[in-house]
């Protein structure tokens, strides 16, 4: 008797487990939110990039939400840094300096995911083009009662060679060279 009691326990304990994880549209969060404020900046990165090209990556996870909806899979962005701008490490915890940066951009139904301009920009790219691209550490609580880092693309365009020059110079007034487009 205590047997089918334990056993159908688990069984109802595992269908929920599965509703859960399977049940996005019914208003169970999936993706972590953060709450303003909450965010500490470790680290605080401005760097001078190669667009490598958009790829398809699986998760290798193994848990009940993998591949499909654990949020792992889908679209990566690649970029190689050819030249860091700034590096402000400003405690004893962060990043060390990175030569590659990714961007997740769809998920594993290829469907857009993230900032609309970011993943238009990122579109309309050819692979070897510099962007600048900037992006922060940081660390704080992404849910009730969950800490966790997370790496916020803070800025992203393509920009010239002659442009590129100017910002390794620390010159910030960019001014458009007509014979160049970005």
């Amino acid at each position: 008797m205590t047997k089918h009691i334990l056993t159908s326990t688990v069984l109802s304990v595992t269908f929920l487990a599965l509703n859960v994880i399977a049940a996005p549209e019914k208003g169970i969060p999936t993706k972590p939110t953060t709450p303003q404020g909450k965010m500490e900046i470790l680290v605080v990165n401005r760097t001078i990039a190669k667009y490598d090209g958009t790829a398809f990556r699986l998760c290798r996870g193994r848990t009940l939400a993998c591949p499909e909806t654990c949020g792992h899979s889908g679209g990566f962005a690649n970029f190689s840094v050819v030249d860091y701008l700034q590096y402000d490490k400003r405690g004893k915890y962060g990043d060390a300096k990175k030569t590659s940066f990714t961007v997740q951009v769809t998920d594993f139904k290829k469907m857009p995911i993230g900032e609309k301009e970011i993943n238009k920009r990122i579109s309309e790219m050819k692979k070897g083009d510099l962007v600048l691209l900037c992006w922060n550490h940081t660390y704080g609580e992404v849910r009730p009662g969950v800490k966790s880092p997370q790496r916020p693309l803070i800025e992203l365009r393509k920009i010239t060679a002659k442009e590129a020059t100017i910002l390794r110079g620390n010159k910030t007034d960019l001014l458009p060279d007509k014979s160049e487009t970005p």
